[in-house]
């Protein structure tokens, strides 16, 4: 498929971020026990207000906070690499996603840069 039209690069872009909350979603089941277990409190604080929104809280004493800072336009975590690389151990079988999220990460910012757009609708290729 090359896309060369605002609307075949409107569906990609759709289907890049739809990717890429499935890849959080699976790798916030898996991290965030690991965290937990490894007595670590998890909060994720709205930036512009500095509030908690949410805690996640081991039964035991807390040795370690991650603070996560949640996009308030979207509701996305604008910062879980530092969960996924800090807690997802590189034996762990999905350990491997945070690379492929990484470079769809990196995929979508290239193609939603204004600076790339006439060159993407002349004829671009999608890496996914």
């Amino acid at each position: 498929m090359i896309i060369n039209k605002e609307s075949e690069l409107r569906r990609y872009v759709s289907r890049l971020e739809k990717q890429i909350s499935g890849i959080n979603r699976e790798l916030l089941k898996v991290s965030i026990p690991l965290a937990l277990e490894a007595k670590c409190k998890i909060v994720v604080r709205n930036p512009e207000t500095n509030q908690n929104t949410y805690n996640f809280l081991s039964e035991d004493c807390v040795e370690k906070i991650l603070v996560l800072y949640g996009d308030t336009e979207n509701g996305v975590i604008t910062n879980l690499d530092d969960l996924f690389k800090e807690f997802l151990p590189e034996h762990h079988p999905k350990y491997k996603e945070i690379a492929r999220r990484d470079s769809m990460l990196d995929e979508l910012c290239y193609v939603l840069d204004e600076k790339n757009r006439a060159d993407i609708l002349k004829g671009y290729t999608p890496r996914f």
